[in-house]
């Protein structure tokens, strides 16, 4: 399964039963009925990978609290889910590396290719102790953590692999059938002590890092784009952004912070991939490379459309519809996925190593509802269709702002009433953002059977989630 390009979301799976050690109930089950819930939900509304901490006792909350196993989880989440891509924790002092590597080329294929791996050099002393692990010191166990690397990347990419070294040793490794995701499963790590930047730039596909500031993150990029370069690897050679406008100063911030060219991506989650950015090699501008976006001629046709349908000269901005060329299941004809944009007339395409090649000049936004306070402030209605997400008794629903003073929830009932600290919970949440205004009151219409229909369609037909029935105005 390819990655997908740009900006990514992912998650912590809740192995421990949450994450915040001030909370000692966080109303996230360890156990295998709420993991394999959250995990499906979660690919459902558009997050893309989940890391699956590995530990076997519970630090979280107390080391009498139940805790999941990572990968016995993980071969059963791969399993049960389609897309998500699972980030799974693996410690080398607690895993034989050829035995290992047939376990995770085993949940690379039951999962269709989506497995990656998070290497962690074990810290815990108690731990490895409780369960008969020897611990070593801080680098010795960095240089088994690299020995660990080299046999099970050997046992994934050879036909008959030996190794002998301090660690660990191998004769004639057979490991069939090879991982299913090329070149390998994707090895994530982090670290911030020497041994651990020195071995992730040799070894290692991808750099984990905590939050900080763009300069904190853009030094620590610098740094392991240097290590790279000093053992003749590739650095990072370019950013491709989605999920969003991109516009000038992200551009100019993302370049600044990671140091190399940024390309935009353009694509939604009915049509993916629908347009990207390419250099353009013949254009020696300061804008080198950002010529439009290039529409994927095998995927997709492109059209500019007036309000009423028919086609708007190159230039001219419209609504975009897309026609589909590949989705033979749930075919998607002169699609209009709500956004707005302009087709780059032919004597402004830069890029002239593709002739013929539609290019989209720009994607301004997407036409979407959003709620609006008395003063005009503006509220992303995202926030509200989240204090619904996760509830076992919502099968569909729609968020309406009536008037400035008032939001209606609609909710077709799904596995039993809801409870009332629930609907309390959300009354208060929509308060909170509506503070301004002082909102009054939430109502919420009787939940009923699955029959119940939700109304208004968009102009796509597809049901709206978010409904504002507020126009703009310049009063407060």
């Amino acid at each position: 399964m390819p990655a997908k390009k740009g900006i990514r979301y992912g998650y912590w799976m809740p192995v421990f039963g949450g994450w915040l050690r001030n909370v000692e109930d966080e109303q996230m089950q360890a156990s295998w009925q709420y993991t394999s819930k959250l995990a499906r939900r979660s690919e459902e509304i558009g997050f893309d990978l989940s890391l699956i901490a590995e530990l076997n006792m519970n630090d979280i909350k107390g080391i009498d609290a139940p805790s999941l196993d990572a990968w016995s989880t993980s071969a059963a989440l791969a399993a049960v889910t389609k897309s998500l891509e699972l980030m799974v924790a693996v410690r080398p002092t607690f895993h034989l590396p050829a035995l290992f590597a047939k376990q995770a080329a085993n949940i690379d294929h039951i999962s269709g290719g989506r497995l990656a791996l998070n290497v962690v050099s074990s810290w815990w002393e108690q731990e490895a102790k409780m369960y008969g692990v020897d611990f070593e010191r801080h680098d010795d166990r960095y240089g088994r953590t690299s020995e660990w690397l080299d046999v099970v990347n050997g046992a994934w990419s050879q036909k008959n692999y030996n190794h002998k070294g301090r660690y660990y040793n191998t004769e004639n490794t057979v490991l069939e059938p090879k991982p299913l995701r090329a070149p390998r499963p994707p090895i994530y790590a982090g670290g911030e002590s020497e041994a651990a930047k020195n071995l992730i730039a040799q070894k290692c596909d991808a750099y984990v890092m905590h939050g900080d500031s763009p300069e904190h993150v853009a030094a620590k990029i610098a740094d392991m784009s240097a290590r790279r370069e000093k053992l003749g690897l590739e650095p990072q050679r370019a950013i491709v952004t989605s999920a969003g406008t991109l516009y000038p100063f992200m551009r100019e911030k993302i370049t600044q912070v990671f140091g190399c060219k940024v390309y935009n991506l353009y694509g939604s989650r009915e049509v993916s991939d629908i347009a990207c950015e390419l250099p353009c090699a013949d254009d020696p501008g300061p804008d080198r490379g950002h010529g439009g976006l290039c529409v994927a001629p095998w995927g997709n046709y492109v059209e500019i459309l007036d309000d009423e349908g028919k086609p708007v000269p190159p230039g001219e901005e419209g609504n975009i519809a897309v026609t589909s060329l590949t989705n033979y299941a749930m075919p998607l004809v002169r699609y209009w996925i709500g956004d707005r944009g302009a087709l780059m007339p032919e004597s402004e395409i830069r890029n002239k190593a593709l002739p013929g090649i539609q290019v989209l000049k720009h994607v301004s936004g997407r036409n979407v509802d959003v709620f609006r306070t008395r003063d005009q402030t503006l509220i992303d209605g995202e926030y509200f269709t989240h204090l619904l997400y996760f509830r076992p008794w919502v099968w569909k629903f729609q968020v309406i702002q009536k008037s400035y003073e008032d939001v209606l929830f609609r909710v077709v009932r799904s596995n039993g009433a809801p409870p009332r600290d629930e609907l309390e919970e959300i009354a208060a949440k929509a308060r909170l953002v509506q503070a301004r205004q002082q909102l009054q009151r939430t109502e919420r219409d009787q939940c009923r059977d699955g029959s119940e229909n939700i109304n208004s369609q968009s102009s796509t037909h597809k049901y709206k989630s978010i409904i504002s029935n507020i126009l703009w105005s310049r009063q407060t």
